[in-house]
């Protein structure tokens, strides 16, 4: 009798811990599909309509490495519809020059001197100088796709892998709350090699793209 008590409440356990399960998972939120993540974005910050009476913008941060001991003044004009200039100061690494003017890309650093751009070095410059950026994405995303969800810095995200007309794919994290990016993950290329970069967003600190 207690061997049958025991199997049956064996059982029951079994069955409350499988409709437990089914009632998380029932719970978990669909993920949206990667263009509605998209559209919900550009609505966040302000609309598509909103850049269109922008043509030009000039950007300056510093950026500090305490551990390496080196601060750099960083400047940033763009103009439409794709041209860009980038300026790097620093006492330590120097002054490092990087732009694109609509078909040319180039970079001037101490290391290596004046290099022009060619294959997907000069893709990924050509992607990234797009003056609105994910306002427009429709005007330069082939492909979008939602995978999954992510913790970015302990906050939900939606995971979309953009896969643009020219250069290559980066990865968008969009805070589920606000729709605005969190975090983008992107191949850097420059004359050392390739290397993939996390760029974080916060309200915290200054949005800034990784070049």
């Amino acid at each position: 009798m207690r061997r049958v008590l025991t199997e049956v409440l064996v059982v029951a356990a079994l069955v409350a811990a499988w409709c437990g399960t089914s009632a998380v998972l029932k719970a978990q939120p669909a993920a949206p599909s990667a263009e509605t993540l998209l559209d919900s974005h550009v609505k966040a910050i302000g609309g598509a309509q909103a850049f269109t009476t922008l043509n030009s913008r000039v950007v300056t941060a510093r950026m500090d490495v305490p551990a390496a001991g080196i601060s750099m003044a960083i400047t940033v004009w763009a103009a439409r519809p794709n041209k860009v200039r980038t300026l790097v100061e620093s006492d330590v690494v120097g002054r490092i020059e990087r732009g694109f003017d609509g078909t040319v890309g180039w970079e001037m650093n101490p290391m290596s001197g004046t290099v022009i751009f060619d294959g997907a070095r000069l893709d990924d410059a050509a992607r990234d100088a797009n003056f609105d950026g994910l306002a427009a994405w429709r005007d330069w995303v082939v492909k979008a796709e939602t995978q999954g969800t992510a913790d970015v810095d302990g906050k939900p995200a939606w995971k979309v892998l953009v896969t643009p007309k020219r250069g290559s794919p980066q990865t968008y994290y969009f805070d589920q709350a606000s729709s605005l990016v969190v975090k983008l993950e992107a191949t850097a290329r420059s004359s050392m090699g390739e290397m993939v970069v996390q760029t974080y967003f916060s309200a915290r600190w200054p949005a800034a793209r990784n070049w």
